[in-house]
């Protein structure tokens, strides 16, 4: 009991901080998704670019 007064003295606020926790712990989640997410489309830019340059080549060779 008397922790209990010190710790509500003290501002400490066990639901705030949990809360807290929770939405640091969300921030990294969304961050490690957007991160996965920039790559796949990095990965696919790349593949499109590819595939317009093989698309390019085709079209000039077809003219000769």
């Amino acid at each position: 009991d008397t922790l209990r007064s010190w710790l509500n003295a003290s501002g400490y606020k066990p639901a705030e901080v949990a809360k807290q926790h929770r939405a640091d712990s969300r921030q990294k989640e969304l961050e490690a998704e957007i991160k996965k997410l920039r790559k796949q489309l990095a990965e696919k830019d790349e593949v499109i670019e590819a595939l317009t340059y093989a698309y390019w080549d085709a079209k000039k060779k077809n003219k000769k």
